[in-house]
């Protein structure tokens, strides 16, 4: 029978070391840490009530859960308001902030209101849940009817019904206008 014996100079090994057990209330978030990537797939942000509010196909999302927020690209997203479609959008990058229900998209928007036949145009464009309204910055272009409007920021309501354009705003006819 072999036993385990200490020669002189050398020391016990260290004892394992012991863990203190975590109190419930410390409890890790079951996600913590986790992020990926999916290719082509759709992400949604619902209201407090759990309705759609927001809907977008992307060819790709990337998500952190911890940052609590995703990055799509090459996206197609609509905005809906009331159960209705209120506004199509297009932007090569779209950051959703799920946290905070808001969305900021980049790089070169398009939208659409399809209700008042309004477009926009615009570097970016922010969005949040709870104000209902969006906001426009860099070479913003409002169209509705035959009318264009543009200038750096613009700030309207959802289904672009109500807009307001500032700092240096410039208006033109689209079409020759038929005035009598």
């Amino acid at each position: 029978m072999a036993g385990l014996a200490l020669a002189p100079g050398c020391r016990r090994p260290p004892a394992p070391p012991t863990r203190t057990p975590q109190r419930a209330s410390a409890a890790r978030k079951p996600f913590a840490g986790a992020h990926g990537r999916v290719e082509v797939g759709e992400i949604v942000v619902a209201d407090p009530a759990g309705k759609r509010v927001w809907r977008a196909s992307a060819q790709s999302i990337d998500w952190d859960y911890d940052k609590q927020q995703a990055v799509l690209r090459d996206v197609q997203c609509q905005f809906i308001e009331d159960g209705k479609l209120a506004l199509e959008a297009r932007a090569p990058l779209v950051t959703a902030y799920t946290g905070e229900r808001r969305v900021a998209l980049e790089g070169g928007v398009t939208a659409r209101a399809p209700a008042t036949q309004t477009s926009l145009r615009a570097d970016r464009l922010q969005w949040n849940v709870e104000d209902k309204e969006v906001y426009a910055t860099g070479n913003v272009k409002y169209v509705r009817g035959n009318i264009a409007l543009t200038g750096p920021r613009l700030r309207a309501d959802l289904a672009l019904k109500r807009a307001r354009l500032e700092g240096g705003v410039h208006m033109r006819a689209v079409q020759p206008l038929d005035v009598k």
